[in-house]
């Protein structure tokens, strides 16, 4: 089970995929890749799953990309390794 950062807990075995994005925070909009439409005053670093059922959900947001990306590491290893316990998200800002 993996507790999301907003406290939502889900089944680690819906999970699909495991992605790093961008995400503006001002209108909630997530890509994969930063444009001139993104400020730089709204940019966060997202860790975001896909579900076996298609859906996309943010289970973290960070202040750097480096937390991020730990984070994604972090959680990839312990679906691989570790998937019968709870696995918490944190959010960083």
């Amino acid at each position: 089970m993996i507790k999301t950062y907003e406290g939502m807990t889900m089944n680690c075995d819906v999970i699909a995929t495991i992605q790093s994005v961008f995400m503006n925070i001002a209108t909630g909009s997530i890509s994969e890749m930063i444009d001139d439409s993104f400020d730089p005053d709204t940019l966060e670093f997202t860790v975001t799953a896909f579900t076996t059922l298609g859906d996309e959900i943010v289970l973290a947001v960070y202040a750097t990309e480096e937390e991020r990306d730990y984070a994604r590491y972090k959680l990839e290893n312990w679906l691989v390794y570790d998937v019968g316990s709870y696995y918490t998200m944190t959010e960083r800002k």
